[in-house]
């Protein structure tokens, strides 16, 4: 299986909403970097992917183009996109009850590395305070003032 028949074999899962399927193609020192003022690890992905798909069962990310770029980097791109018609229970933060509202975040490139054969990152281009906060902003849910504790206890 080539990196990105990896890639899209894990968000067919994504978007199947077989999150314990994509954790399986996830290194278990997996980071998501580039959304939040630290990375992610394995853990606090799944349950962040989770939570969101409950509130907004529409969410989709709109992968799109899939580059092989050497040995161990995919490169794609992403538009999430969805509408938030149920209550959204995001770890560390007080449930928000359906607002209706619908939001399209702008083109963002992403970036995969692959060690043997498992996504150990996934990096998306945005700075802390970038599209995903932008798009929870929007919902209703001031994330800005929040540490990352508070966002991810452990």
């Amino acid at each position: 299986m080539s990196n990105a028949d990896i890639i899209k074999a894990a968000r067919a899962a994504f978007d199947a909403e077989d999150f314990k399927r994509y954790a399986d193609f996830l290194s278990e020192d997996f980071l998501w970097v580039g959304s939040f003022p630290k990375p992610l690890n394995k853990k606090n992905t799944i349950k962040w992917i989770t939570a969101i798909k409950a509130g907004v069962p529409d969410f989709s990310l709109n992968f799109r183009f899939v580059s092989e770029v050497g040995e161990n980097i995919v490169r794609g791109t992403i538009e999430p996109s969805g509408t938030h018609t149920a209550t959204l229970a995001l770890p560390g933060i007080t449930p928000l009850p359906p607002t209706g509202k619908s939001f399209a975040a702008t083109l963002q490139l992403i970036e995969y590395t692959i060690r043997d054969g498992k996504i150990s990152r996934f990096e998306i281009g945005e700075a802390e305070g970038g599209e995903l906060f932008k798009m929870l902003g929007f919902l209703g849910l001031e994330l800005e003032s929040m540490s990352f504790e508070d966002l991810f206890p452990e």
